[in-house]
């Protein structure tokens, strides 16, 4: 058996768990469900939203802010908003 361990924003958490009881289910066997049937479908078993999806000039945003590229290091508030003015 695998262990998994994820951190989710609190208030996704919290409606998801509401609407898991209310199908008579536990988040365990709701994400066990989602398991299988992405292996079933091959896929993710939803058309997820775009607005969840970011475009490429986000991803590539992501990538650079994580690699250091193009981010201004500021001292403090005062030297953020000079560099921010100038």
């Amino acid at each position: 058996m695998a262990r998994l361990q994820y951190t989710i924003e609190d208030d996704i958490k919290k409606q998801a768990e509401m609407i898991f009881r209310e199908q008579g289910i536990t988040p365990k066997v709701a994400i066990k469900m989602f398991y299988i049937e992405t292996i079933k479908k091959k896929s993710v078993p939803f058309k997820p939203s775009k607005a969840h999806i970011p475009n490429a000039e986000t991803l590539k945003a992501l990538e650079d802010s994580d690699n250091g590229v193009g981010l201004t290091v500021c001292k403090n508030l005062d030297d953020m908003l000079t560099k921010l003015n100038s």
